[in-house]
């Protein structure tokens, strides 16, 4: 990608980090199931 940068709205990129959020909790709350399955208020509701 030695192309000049493409400006990025701050929406695409609000919507990017909201993606790359909800995949790491996703992965975070798939391996914390086996140890904090006793610690409801862990987990964001959403």
């Amino acid at each position: 990608m030695t192309r000049r940068a493409q400006p990025v709205s701050a929406g695409q990129c609000q919507l990017l980090l909201d993606l790359f959020r909800r995949e790491l909790a996703d992965a975070a709350s798939a391996e914390d199931l086996d140890d904090s399955v006793d610690d409801p208020g862990q987990s964001e509701g959403g």
